[in-house]
């Protein structure tokens, strides 16, 4: 049985065919660390498949490739949103219900002589509601004496006593006047004066009233009781 023996010269000669063969080149099975830099690589040849997840990180990025390019043209805007539609405006409704009315009447009205003659000095309606009164008059006598006498005259009918007092001789009185009013249709309102005696003409202006007032106050309860 033969022995063969490998010598230096046999290996050698064999290795320096297989280079012969295959170039200068031989495959690595694990590259060394930091053997790689960009003139290795071809170009795209990174993709984003090939990056590992949080590979790239914004401290990792220089400067200018963070830095925002030109503003492109603005788009078109965009359709409006829908709102509701309103209807056309409505005519202007009545006015609210007024809390005091206030009437007055500056010019005199003249008493006739004959005794029980009675003078209209102020006339208002008032809307329908509840109502706080109070009036005054001017009474003046310049021919002889007589008891005068004023009262609120409500639908109608004289509301409690009327005020008197006796003026002549060109004296004159001021009457005060309260009383309520309440219904649900409109309400006449007369300060009504007259005087008990037949007047003797004494030349002049006669016996008259004058610079009536009326003021009604809006009242949500009325409680009107004899004490």
């Amino acid at each position: 049985m033969l022995r063969r023996t490998v010598s230096y010269a046999n290996v050698m000669s064999t290795l320096g065919v297989f280079i012969a063969l295959g170039g200068t080149s031989y495959a690595v099975a694990k590259l060394p660390k930091n053997s790689v830099d960009s003139a290795q690589l071809k170009a795209g040849a990174v993709t984003n498949a090939k990056l590992a997840p949080n590979a790239v990180t914004r401290d990792k990025l220089a400067a200018d490739a963070l830095s925002a390019g030109p503003r492109g043209p603005r788009g078109e805007q965009g359709p409006g949103g829908t709102t509701g539609s309103t209807g056309a405006v409505g005519p202007t409704g009545p006015a609210g219900p007024v809390d005091v009315i206030v009437r007055k009447h500056e010019q005199y009205v003249g008493f006739q002589p004959n005794a029980g003659a009675t003078v209209e000095a102020l006339r208002t309606t008032l809307p329908a509601g509840k109502w706080l009164l109070h009036g005054t008059v001017n009474v003046i006598n310049p021919w002889t004496t007589t008891t005068f006498r004023c009262v609120l005259v409500i639908n109608g009918t004289p509301w409690g006593l009327d005020q008197a007092t006796q003026i002549g001789g060109g004296q004159g009185d001021i009457y005060t006047l309260v009383g309520t009013a309440e219904s649900t249709s409109p309400i006449s309102v007369v300060t009504q004066c007259s005087h008990d005696f037949a007047l003797s003409d004494g030349g002049g202006l006669p016996a008259r009233a004058e610079r009536s007032r009326l003021v009604a106050t809006r009242a949500s309860n009325i409680d009107v009781q004899d004490v």
